[in-house]
């Protein structure tokens, strides 16, 4: 008994096409203006000992990625389910993992509560949010896909 089967080649060529976007494409999920980035640096890591005035570290971008990296493997692994039935593209998975970090940091921004600013910091902003004065480095986290 013999078995055959039909190949459809232009499918298979788009998921090898597909595969191969993978391997080299990435997604960046961060603050991209100088200038807020700059701030955002300091925050993340902190000032060197010895600095005035001493800010502490306040990760949010790397606890971020630490805490959920096994989410984050799960929404690659499930694209890569939806690319083998054609159900989306290597571009719309990192889009679609990008905007789920960029979400998680923000919202790691908003809900920081320690290391607690200083009094005086406190004082001028009106409130304790470490990562949160104006806004603007919430705002500027943004995703940048490239395939």
């Amino acid at each position: 008994m013999a078995v055959s089967t039909k190949v459809d080649r232009s499918k298979l060529n788009w998921l090898l096409k597909q595969i191969a976007l993978l391997k080299y494409a990435h997604c960046l999920v961060g603050i991209f203006s100088p200038e807020i980035a700059a701030y955002a640096i300091i925050n993340e890591y902190g000032t060197k000992p010895g600095t005035k005035p001493k800010i502490p570290e306040r990760s949010v971008f790397r606890a971020t990625i630490t805490a959920n990296r096994k989410k984050y493997t799960s929404v690659l692994r499930e694209g890569v389910g939806k690319l083998i039935t054609q159900d989306t593209t290597a571009e719309k998975i990192l889009i679609k993992l990008g905007s789920i970090v960029e979400t998680d940091i923000k919202n790691a921004m908003t809900d920081i509560r320690t290391p607690m600013n200083a009094d005086s910091t406190i004082e001028r902003k009106g409130f304790d949010n470490p990562w949160i004065e104006t806004g603007a480095a919430r705002n500027s986290v943004t995703t940048k896909v490239f395939t």
